[in-house]
C-alpha cells in the first residue's frame, strides 16, 4: 500500500485531493497539512512516515521548498511530488535542488495526479513532456533525481537507434524516415521501448536513456 501525505494550506485543495485520490484502493492517506510544520510534527507523533508527499510550495510557516529540506534529510527514501500554481523552469530547477522527485500544476486532472503519484513512489521520478532534455540531463548529472529500477542491455540495436533519434527531439515521422521504417513500425518501437523500460511517456524514455549513457545533450 502507498502511504501519502498531502500538504496545502487551502482547505478545498486539500481536502478535496484526499476525497479523489482516497479512493483509490492502492493508496493511503496517512496525513493532511496545511503547512510544512504541521506535516512534520504529524509525521513524528504518528511516527509513520510517507511514501510520497504532495507538496504545494506556498505555505505559512514552512513553504514547501523547506519542508522537503528537512523532510529529505530526515527520512531520505521519502517522495516529493511538487503540486503547485507556479510553472517555469526556475521553480522545477529549485524544486529537484530542494530533493523533490516531481513537479504538476494544480491545473492537471486528477488522474494525472494520480498517475504521478504512483509514478513517483515506483520509480524515483515524475516529469511531463514539456520539460526539456537539457533540463533532465542537467538533473540526472548532478545527481539531483535518481531514477530507480533502471534496465540495462534489454533493448536491440534498432531500439537503442530509435531511443537516441527520440533523445534528439525527432518526431516519429522524421524517426520513420530515418530509419527507414513506416510510420506504424516506428510506433511499434516506440510501445515496445516503453514497455521494456516500464514507463508511458517519450520523457520516461529520455531519462532512461541518459541515465544509462546511450545519450548525452
Amino acid at each position: 500500500m502507498l502511504k501519502l501525505a498531502i500538504a496545502d494550506d487551502q482547505n478545498i485543495m486539500r481536502n478535496g485531493l484526499a476525497q479523489l485520490i482516497g479512493d483509490c484502493p492502492d493508496i493511503e492517506i496517512i496525513q493532511l497539512a496545511e503547512n510544512g510544520r504541521k506535516l512534520i510534527d504529524q509525521i513524528q507523533e504518528s511516527k509513520e512516515i510517507p511514501h510520497v508527499v504532495l507538496m504545494d510550495i506556498e505555505m505559512p510557516g514552512l513553504n514547501g521548498f523547506e519542508t522537503t529540506r528537512i523532510l529529505k534529510k530526515r527520512y531520505p527514501k521519502v517522495q516529493i511530488l511538487f503540486l503547485t500554481t507556479h510553472e517555469g523552469s526556475s521553480f522545477v530547477e529549485t524544486a529537484i535542488s530542494q530533493g523533490g522527485s516531481g513537479y504538476l500544476s494544480k491545473d492537471e486532472d486528477i488522474e494525472i495526479v494520480i498517475e504521478a503519484i504512483r509514478e513517483v513512489h515506483e520509480k524515483g521520478y515524475y516529469f511531463n513532456e514539456n520539460l526539456s532534455f537539457k533540463m533532465i540531463q542537467e538533473f540526472l548529472n548532478s545527481g539531483k533525481i535518481n531514477p530507480l529500477r533502471l534496465k540495462k542491455n534489454i533493448l536491440s540495436p534498432k531500439e537503442i537507434e530509435f531511443t537516441t533519434l527520440l533523445c534528439q527531439e525527432k518526431t516519429d515521422r522524421e524517426i520513420a524516415e530515418l530509419m527507414g521504417l513506416s510510420l506504424n513500425t516506428a510506433l511499434t518501437y516506440r510501445k515496445n521501448i516503453m514497455k521494456k523500460i516500464g514507463t508511458n511517456k517519450s520523457i520516461g524514455i529520455v531519462i532512461w536513456a541518459i541515465k544509462n549513457k546511450i545519450f548525452s545533450v
